[in-house]
């Protein structure tokens, strides 16, 4: 099935009932499996940007790709909770004279690392001759109900290995954001 026919069927999924969602804790606790899923309901509101000029870093610190930001916020006159699907694919290369150097992107919701996240959330590795080839990444943040303001922009950082070469074109960023569902919370 094709992405945007997939998202018309999320879509009316979404209108006609709940849509489960796993939902992340903080970055350490994120590979564990939720005992329940989190569920959002109803029709989501969705941001989507996208860019295809060439990105390259060797930068071995997390490093905000530019321009990939969807600002956001929860509480009261934005809505108090949300759970945010993210989607992320781009073009990459990763060049190394060392076999196994990584580059690796991570999603940010708010400041705290979607789940499933990672210390090591490898995007593309660098083996042999390096070659671009699409890669993608689909990641969830839940926020609980809360009155006050609270930050929930979408960020994606990069970072590259020791002597590793991470470029980045054609990305495409998509976030979702569905209410939390009544009778459901985000994991602890």
């Amino acid at each position: 099935m094709s992405r945007p026919r997939l998202l018309t069927a999320a879509l009316a999924v979404g209108a006609l009932g709940a849509v489960a969602l796993i939902a992340p804790a903080a970055e350490s606790a994120t590979r564990a499996v939720p005992a329940a899923p989190v569920q959002g309901t109803g029709t989501p509101a969705v941001a989507t940007l996208w860019n295809a000029d060439r990105f390259e870093t060797s930068a071995q610190d997390w490093t905000d790709l530019p321009g990939a930001v969807v600002p956001d916020s929860t509480g009261r006159g934005v809505g108090f909770d949300g759970v945010f699907v993210v989607h992320f694919d781009a073009d990459a290369i990763c060049e190394s004279p060392v076999d196994n150097a990584v580059c690796s992107v991570r999603v940010l919701v708010g400041g705290q690392v979607a789940a499933p996240g990672d210390t090591n959330a490898r995007f593309v590795t660098a083996r042999g001759r390096p070659e671009w080839s699409a890669h993608g990444y689909t990641r969830t943040a839940c926020f609980a109900p809360q009155f006050d303001g609270r930050d929930a922009t979408t960020r994606i950082q990069v970072r590259a290995s020791r002597d590793a070469s991470f470029g980045l074109q054609n990305w495409h960023l998509e976030v979702e954001r569905f209410p939390l569902r009544a009778g459901t919370a985000c994991p602890s």
